[in-house]
C-alpha cells in the first residue's frame, strides 16, 4: 500500500512520505522543472540502512526494498509548485518480482516451476467493456535487474486463440523487452521492444506452446528497476456462454439494444474468419454505428437478415466514423462481421436514432400478424402493461401483436389518457385465418384466448413524427354465466307448429295449382310480357326502321336500339318482333334472323348464347341460290371481310344483335355461325336458307 501525506513544515515543503508493505523492487525520481531547486532531496531508509541524496536538478533512486521501509521527498518551501516526481513500484495492487526470476527462457520440453507463471485477470467481455473493466482487467508487474548480466524472464498465462495487450514498458534506466514462444520443440524469439515504443502492443498467444517476456538491461547499467502493465482477451470466454466468437454468428438468440449497446473483444492473427455479432434490430428501423479505433486494422461489414432467410450487405469504414443505417422492409435481425488481417482489438457502438416500438428496436408491423404459437420478432403485448411507441413521418399505422392467456378470456380496454392523436383499436383475430371477428375503439372488450392484435392510426399530423404511450387496461378473465336447468316443453307446440306449417305453404300450393301443366305435363308456358316492355320494344323497332329509312343514316341511333334490344328479354324479343325469318335452335346457340323493312338490304341478326363461352366466333352469310353476297355494313361496328363477320368472344348466356347491310342480288341466303367451344370448334348452320325475294308477312 502507498500512503502519500503531503504537509508544509516551516522550511520544508514534504513532497512524498512512501511506507513499503511488500518487498520489492523501487524506483523514485524528483526533478526541477525551473533552473534549479534549492533544497531537493529525498532519502530512504530500509532497516539499519539509510540513504540520503540530494541536488539542485533531479535526486532519483532504484533498487529492492524490504517490508517496512520508507521513501521521504522533500524541497524547499519556495519551490513547492516546481517539481514534478514519479515511481515505479510499492503499489498493494500490483505483481512484484519476490525472488529472483531466471534468466533465460527454459529449454524446450523442461519443466517449468509454477511461480513463474503470472496469472491474468479478465474482466472484459463482449458487451461490459466499459474503461473501468478494461482498466481493471489490467495487470502491473515490477522487477528489477541487480546487475548488467541479470536478467529476467517470466511466463505469461493464457491457451491458443487469446490476444495479450502489452499496455506499456517503463525503465527509466534503461531495459529491453524481449517477447519469446516456447513449445517442446524450440523456443523462438517474436520481437522486442523498448520502452519508448511499447505502448498498447498486441501480441498473439503462441498457437502451440507459451508465450514467455524476457527483461534485459541496458549496457553500464547497475540497477534497473521496470515495470509493465498486460491484459488478456481470453479466447475461451470471448462469446455468450463461452466459447469463441465465430463468424457468422452461432451462438443463439439475437443481443438486445436494451441491454447492450457498446461491443469490443478482439482477433487474433491466427483467426482467418474474424468475429460477429447478432444484434436484435428489425425492419425499417434507423440507427448509426460507429466503430472505435483500439489497436489492428479491422474490416466491418453489415448483414441484414430478412424474414424470407435471404440477406442484405453493406460496407462501412474501419475508421472512427458514424454512420446511420435504416434496415429494409422484413429485416428480423442484423450481423456485424468483422474480420482483420492482424492481430486486432475491435470495438463499435450502436445508437438508436428513433425511439424503440414497445420496446423492439424495430418499427412496428402495418398488417395484421397472423395468430402463430411462435415468437416473430414482434414485442408480443400483454394486459395489464404500459407501452409506448411512434409513428415517424411516412408512417401511418402501428399493429402490435396482443397475447391472451386466460383461458376464458379477458376482459380489456385501451387507456390512452386525455390528449391522443392517434386511434385505437383492439382486434379479436380468428386463430386460425387471422380475419378480424370483433373490434372495439379501444372501449371494453371480451376477447378469447390467443393471439390478437392492437391497431395505432394517426388522425392527422401527416408527415411528422408521433409519439404515443397506451395501456392495456385488464378487468379480470371473463366469467361466462352458469348453465341453468332447462326443461323441453315443446311437445305443448307440436298443434301449433302444423297449424303455422300449413299456412306458410298454402301460398306456394297456389303457384304450383297455377303452373300444373308446365311442372307435371312440361308444356311450355306462354310469355307473358309486360306493357311498358311491349311499349319498348315497339319503339325499338319504329328507330330501328325510320332510321334505316332516312336518306342519312343515323348510326348512333341505330346502335344504341341495338344495344338497348341486347338488354331485353329473348322470349319477349320473339313474341313482340314476330316470328323470325330464320330461326336456329341448339344447346349451345340460337340464331334469329329479321328483316327490318322491304325495299331494303338490311338484316337484324340475334344470337343467344348457351351455357358456354364462343371463342373466336364468326358468322359467314352466303348465297346458295343467284349472284353472290357480299357485307356492306355492320351495327354495331364489327370487324368484317366479303361475307364474313368477326364476333370474337361471346360469354355464357348473353345476347348481341347486330344489323347487317348486304350487297348484292342473291335469290336465297344461308348463315352459318362457327367458333370454340371449350377449345373444340363448333358450327351452327341453319338447315335451310331465306328467300330473299319473299314479301315480308
Amino acid at each position: 500500500m502507498v500512503v502519500n501525506v503531503e504537509a508544509e513544515s516551516e522550511e520544508k515543503h514534504i513532497v512524498d512520505e512512501i511506507f513499503i508493505y511488500d518487498s520489492g523492487s523501487f524506483y523514485y525520481s524528483l526533478e526541477c522543472e525551473i533552473t534549479s531547486c534549492t533544497g531537493m532531496e529525498l532519502e530512504v531508509i530500509d532497516g539499519n540502512i539509510s540513504i540520503f541524496i540530494e541536488d539542485l536538478h533531479e535526486v532519483t533512486w532504484s533498487g529492492y526494498l524490504n517490508s517496512g521501509s520508507t521513501i521521504t521527498a522533500k524541497i524547499d518551501l519556495e519551490h513547492s509548485n516546481s517539481y514534478s516526481s514519479s515511481r515505479l513500484g510499492g503499489w498493494l495492487l500490483s505483481s512484484t518480482e519476490y525472488f529472483d526470476l531466471p534468466n533465460s527462457v527454459p529449454s524446450p520440453g523442461s519443466d517449468v516451476e509454477l511461480p513463474i507463471l503470472m496469472p491474468l485477470l479478465h474482466n472484459c467481455f463482449l458487451w461490459n467493456c466499459n474503461d473501468d473493466q478494461i482498466n481493471s482487467s489490467i495487470v502491473i508487474f515490477v522487477g528489477g535487474l541487480d546487475s548488467t548480466s541479470d536478467k529476467d524472464a517470466i511466463m505469461i498465462e493464457g491457451s491458443a486463440g487469446d490476444v495479450v495487450l502489452l499496455n506499456s514498458f517503463v525503465a527509466p534506466e534503461g531495459a529491453n523487452l524481449e517477447i519469446w514462444s516456447r513449445n517442446s520443440l524450440e523456443n523462438k524469439l517474436i520481437t522486442q521492444y523498448n520502452p519508448e515504443d511499447s505502448i498498447n502492443k498486441l501480441i498473439d498467444y503462441p498457437q502451440d506452446g507459451q508465450l514467455w517476456f524476457r527483461i534485459t538491461p541496458e549496457v553500464g547499467v547497475n540497477y534497473s528497476t521496470y515495470m509493465f502493465g498486460i491484459s488478456r482477451d481470453s479466447n475461451i470466454d470471448e462469446a455468450p456462454g463461452g466459447g469463441e466468437l465465430s463468424n457468422p454468428w452461432n451462438h443463439g438468440e439475437p443481443l438486445s439494444l436494451n441491454d447492450y449497446t457498446k461491443f469490443r473483444s478482439s482477433i487474433s492473427s491466427f483467426d482467418e474468419e474474424g468475429d460477429a455479432v447478432l444484434l436484435d434490430i428489425g425492419e425499417e428501423y434507423s440507427f448509426s454505428i460507429t466503430p472505435e479505433y483500439i489497436s489492428g486494422i479491422c474490416y466491418y461489414q453489415i448483414i441484414f437478415h430478412l424474414e424470407d432467410g435471404s440477406e442484405a450487405i453493406e460496407y462501412i469504414s474501419a475508421e472512427p466514423i458514424t454512420t446511420e443505417l435504416t434496415t429494409p422492409d422484413e429485416t428480423v435481425a442484423i450481423e456485424v462481421r468483422i474480420t482483420s488481417d492482424e492481430v486486432a482489438v475491435w470495438s463499435f457502438i450502436i445508437d438508436p436514432i428513433q425511439p424503440p416500438d414497445a420496446g423492439d428496436f424495430s418499427d412496428a408491423q402495418e398488417e395484421l400478424p397472423i395468430p402463430s404459437d411462435t415468437i416473430n420478432g414482434n414485442t408480443q403485448l400483454l394486459p395489464n402493461e404500459v407501452y409506448s411507441g411512434h409513428l415517424h413521418s411516412n408512417d401511418n399505422v402501428d399493429i402490435y401483436q396482443l397475447i391472451i392467456t386466460d383461458e376464458n378470456g379477458s376482459r380489456i380496454f385501451i387507456d390512452s389518457g386525455t390528449l391522443s392523436r392517434v386511434n385505437y383499436q383492439i382486434q379479436a383475430l380468428d386463430q386460425i385465418t387471422g380475419a378480424i371477428v370483433n373490434t372495439t375503439d379501444g372501449s371494453t372488450i371480451i376477447i378469447p384466448k390467443g393471439f390478437h392484435a392492437i391497431r395505432i392510426e394517426r388522425q392527422g399530423d401527416q408527415g411528422t413524427i408521433i409519439d404515443y404511450s397506451f395501456e392495456i387496461g385488464y378487468l379480470g378473465p371473463h366469467e361466462p354465466p352458469e348453465p341453468g336447468i332447462y326443461t323441453d316443453f315443446s311437445y305443448l307446440f307440436t298443434d301449433f307448429y302444423i297449424l303455422i306449417g300449413v299456412v306458410l305453404l298454402s301460398p306456394i300450393l297456389l303457384v304450383i295449382f297455377w303452373n300444373r301443366r308446365s311442372i307435371f305435363s312440361g308444356e311450355n308456358l306462354p310469355v307473358q310480357v309486360e306493357k311498358h316492355e311491349r311499349r319498348r320494344l315497339q319503339r325499338l323497332r319504329e328507330r330501328l326502321s325510320l332510321a334505316l329509312a332516312s336518306d342519312s343514316i343515323d348510326e348512333g341511333a341505330i346502335e344504341s336500339a341495338l344495344h338497348q334490344l341486347g338488354d331485353s328479354p329473348w322470349k319477349s324479343i320473339i313474341s313482340e318482333w314476330g316470328e323470325p325469318i330464320l330461326r336456329h335452335m341448339t344447346e349451345q346457340v340460337e340464331v334469329c334472323v329479321w328483316r327490318i323493312r322491304e325495299g331494303t338490304a338490311s338484316l337484324l341478326l340475334g344470337i343467344r348464347i348457351g351455357d358456354k363461352d364462343w371463342n373466336l366466333a364468326a358468322m359467314r352469310v352466303h348465297a346458295p341460290e343467284g349472284s353472290l353476297v357480299s357485307i356492306n355494313d355492320v351495327s354495331p361496328s364489327r370487324l368484317f371481310q366479303n361475307d364474313e363477320i368477326f364476333l370474337d368472344k361471346m360469354k355464357a348466356r348473353s345476347q348481341l344483335f347486330l344489323r347487317i347491310t348486304l350487297d348484292g342480288n342473291p335469290s336465297s341466303l344461308g348463315f352459318q355461325l362457327s367458333g370454340l367451344v371449350d377449345e373444340q370448334p363448333l358450327a351452327a348452320v341453319p338447315n335451310r336458307a331465306i328467300d330473299w325475294d319473299a314479301p315480308i308477312e
